[in-house]
Formats: C-alpha cells, structure tokens, sequence
C-alpha cells in the first residue's frame, strides 16, 4: 500500500470503531436478552419449554435490575470497536481483491462468487480476533454468581489455563462468522442489486435500503441462530458439557427439540435492523465519513 492507501484505510479504521459503538446503548441489552434465553437452554427441562423474551427480562430485572441489562458492556465494547475498525476497509481490501483476480468470465456467471470467497476470508481473519472478548461477554451475562461477573476475578481464577478459557469455543465462532460473513455478504449483494434494478438507480432511497436490510438481516439471522446458540453454551459460566459443537448441538435437541436452535432470533433481528438502520443514516447524512 502507498501512503495514500494507509491513510484511507486508517481513517476508514477509525471511523469504523466510532461508528460501531454509536447503536451501543439500544444494541447491548438485546444482545443480553438474546444471550441469556441461548444460556437457559443448559438450566431448563423440556417440561418448562423454551425460553422466551417475556420471561427472561422479569429474571435479568428481578436478580440484576436495569443495569443487568448492560451486564458484559465493557468486552462487548471493546469487541465492536476492534471489529468494525478493521470490518469496513478489509471487505473492501477483500473484495476488491478477488475482483481484480478472479477471471471476468467466472464473475459473470457467478457474480455472487467474490462475496462467498469475501466472506470466508473474512471469517478465518476476524475468528481469532473477537473470540477472547465474545468468552468474556458471554461469561459477564451468564455468570450466576456475583463474584464470577468481574474480569479481574475472571482473570485471576483462569490464570493457570487462560488462553485455553478465552478461546473456548472458537470452532463454534469460526463456523458462525463464516455463515454470518458469507450470507451476509451474498444475501445483501443480490437483494440490493435487484432494489436498484426495480428502482432504476444506484443510489436506494431510504425505505428501499431498509428493505434490503431486514431482507438480508432475516437470511443472516436464520442462517446463523443454530451456531451462535451453540457458541453460547460452549463460552458460557460453569457449562460442564464437553464443549465440543457435536455434544452441545445433541443436548439442545435432546432437551428442546431442533426449533430450540433459533432460540433468540427476535432480539437478533430487531439488533440487526437497528444497527443497519443508524448506519444507513449516518452514510446518508455524511455524518463519520
């Protein structure tokens, strides 16, 4: 890269951090109510049926109170800010890449191809990156005990294993960027460029966007709620299966049955919308660009 190259990618990474915590405030407890209803998957028999949002913000109120629901914010932040710091100017680095190598004739044919190989590449680079902080989030929100709801303790009690305890769980996280990245990636490509077909610029009007939004966010949920719950009960406090994908996805179905595995999909969605939707307006305003 020349300077000029450096300088844009910086910029684009430092943009990027600001950018992901803007929606922090309205995304985080979500993202707890999402992971706590995964995490009652391990607690609840089949005879007292899947967890539901209802219930599951009684429990976070009535045990942690309102600041239950920003329990694991400091990971959880630290984890957006190092991801879409490198996200934005990488996909484009990625997909700019496989553009100007990929043979043009394959490119017609398959135009969603580069956003597949975009995609996983993304997924190998980001997986090592972010599974420290997800182990950290996820413990802070499933943790029982008080005591176990602190980094510094987390830290002291995990001394002698720690790198093993923070990358717990990071086939689970792999396989879940990976689908993340590439339905994402895919999913998006095709319905925008179909919007700009129907309306006939490049440029989508905001209801237009937001539609090819929850389009994308519905695949992107729905293709990644099974390998995120398995995440979950993986990296989450006192799990004593054997953490391996195969055990945990038996034991789901085992207690729930397979519907068990979209367990959180509606505060998933609702996250994504929300984070594609001040992220379209931000662009739109040309406010962090």
């Amino acid at each position: 890269m020349n300077s000029i190259d450096l300088n844009t990618y910086f910029y684009g990474a430092m943009v990027g951090g600001v950018r992901g915590v803007v929606g922090l405030p309205l995304e985080h407890p979500l993202d707890v109510l999402k992971t706590r209803m995964q995490a009652k998957i391990t607690l609840a028999g089949p005879a007292l049926g899947r967890p539901n949002e209802i219930q599951t913000v009684k429990e976070i109120m009535s045990t942690r109170g309102f600041s239950g629901f920003y329990t694991g914010a400091i990971p959880n932040t630290a984890r957006i800010c190092v991801k879409h710091a490198y996200r934005t100017p990488l996909n484009l680095v990625f997909r700019n890449f496989y553009t100007s190598k990929a043979p043009a004739d394959l490119q017609k044919k398959y135009p969603l191809l580069k956003g597949v190989f975009t995609g996983i590449t993304m997924a190998c680079f980001e997986t090592f990156i972010i599974t420290p902080f997800e182990r950290l989030k996820v413990q802070l929100i499933t943790a029982t005990k008080a005591e176990s709801r602190s980094i510094r303790n987390f830290f002291t009690e995990k001394k002698g294993h720690l790198s093993e305890e923070l990358m717990r769980g990071l086939r689970a996280v792999f396989l879940k960027q990976v689908v993340t990245w590439v339905t994402f990636r895919v999913s998006d490509d095709y319905f925008r460029d179909r919007e700009k077909r129907i309306q006939q610029t490049n440029t989508l009007p905001l209801l237009a966007s937001l539609k090819v939004h929850f389009y994308t966010g519905a695949i992107n949920t729905a293709a990644i709620l099974p390998f995120d719950i398995v995440k979950t009960l993986m990296q989450q406090d006192g799990y004593i299966q054997e953490k391996k994908i195969i055990p945990t996805v038996n034991h789901i179905v085992r207690t729930h049955g397979v519907g068990a595995l979209c367990v959180g999909w509606r505060p998933r969605l609702i996250q994504y919308m929300i984070q594609a939707a001040y992220m379209d307006l931000l662009d739109r305003k040309g406010l962090l660009q």
